[in-house]
């Protein structure tokens, strides 16, 4: 994966504010209470503490399976973050329970792995490392490669019930090189499961696969999950309220109805894969905008009633997927001619 030899302690120029000093948590820190096991888990409660985590784990290969759960709120803008895992070789593999506390002034901006969480990876796809339960705003997450609010990079975990409300960006001087940036994760790769997460942050991106939930997934699950954020793309690349890059993956139970501005293919909730029992009102703009799956998606019982313009698709551009029971109406006057089944009807799906 691209990436790999990233440096995630040698943070690059921001055009956020910044956080009120200089330097990163990594010289901030303090041992929490607690031994780590499932029944006496790290407590953590300060932003000393979390810092620890993020120290403790980026210098230790040792530190695997542990337990963390958060105490209190944690506002982290008195410096730089320096994300929980750094790299393939120092990873967060662990079980992380947030509580529904809200963690605040993150702010990042590395090659890649940029997120509270940089790389996540569990010991197999059994024995999964969990993120849950965490709340991100007043936050600018920024990175080239791998950039979401929650996680950069997950791999054998599952990652649940998590809201952002912070701005992620991913950007470069070469664009191609900013890839999947994702409001809550920017790479989901074989056996990381999305679910009950909300983004309502902006995600932007000057490169290719951007999206409100996750940027690209592989080989995982993605469900139950919302976008009412403002989602923008890099010129010639994907865009979608969702997920932007699938591969194998089946989205379900999702909807957007955030703005969706996008380079290339845009979709309301994909750009590729399988959609099921999902809606989009949100209105979809660019050179090929589709009001579910972007980019030769298969949809089933899905409606959409945002605009996609005149040109636009209605359900999905699709040259191998199949549309079936899939509805449009409302706002969306599109005359696009993607393959449609005859299913397709021109009612108006109420909300």
């Amino acid at each position: 994966m691209r990436g790999e030899g990233f440096d995630n302690n040698d943070h690059i120029e921001t055009n956020a504010s910044g956080p009120t000093n200089s330097g990163s948590w990594s010289s901030h820190y303090s041992a929490p209470t607690g031994g780590g096991s499932s029944s006496s888990p790290y407590q953590i409660s300060t932003p000393e503490e979390l810092a620890w985590v993020a120290y403790t784990v980026g210098r230790n290969t040792s530190r695997r399976g542990l337990y963390y759960e958060l105490t209190a709120d944690i506002d982290l803008s008195a410096y730089y973050w320096s994300p929980i895992g750094e790299n393939s070789t120092y990873y967060f593999n662990g079980y992380f329970d947030g509580n529904g506390h809200t963690i605040s002034g993150i702010y990042t901006n590395l090659e890649g792995y940029s997120g509270l969480f940089g790389y996540v990876q569990g010991s197999s796809q059994y024995t999964r490392s969990e993120i849950h339960d965490i709340n991100i705003e007043d936050s600018y997450i920024q990175g080239v490669s791998y950039v979401g609010a929650i996680a950069g990079y997950v791999r054998f975990a599952n990652i649940y019930n998590c809201l952002n409300y912070a701005e992620v960006s991913g950007t470069s001087s070469r664009p191609s090189n900013a890839t999947y940036t994702g409001g809550i994760v920017g790479y989901a790769n074989t056996a990381a499961d999305i679910y009950w997460c909300y983004n309502t942050g902006d995600i932007t991106s000057s490169g290719f696969y951007t999206a409100g939930i996750a940027g690209g997934s592989n080989a995982s699950n993605l469900y139950e999950c919302a976008n009412a954020g403002t989602i923008t793309g890099g010129s010639g690349y994907n865009t979608a309220g969702i997920l932007a890059h699938s591969n194998g993956i089946t989205v379900y139970n999702c909807y957007n109805i955030g703005t969706i501005n996008t380079g290339y293919f845009g979709g309301g909730i994909t750009t590729g894969g399988t959609t099921i029992n999902c809606y989009n009102i949100g209105t979809i703009s660019g050179p090929h905008p589709s009001g579910i799956s972007g980019y030769n998606g298969s949809a089933t019982n899905c409606f959409n009633t945002g605009d996609v313009g005149t040109s636009g698709y209605p359900i999905s551009i699709s040259s191998g997927g199949t549309v079936t029971n899939c509805y449009y109406g409302g706002n969306c006057t599109a005359t696009g001619s993607g393959t449609q089944s005859s299913t397709i009807t021109s009612d108006a799906k109420t909300l």
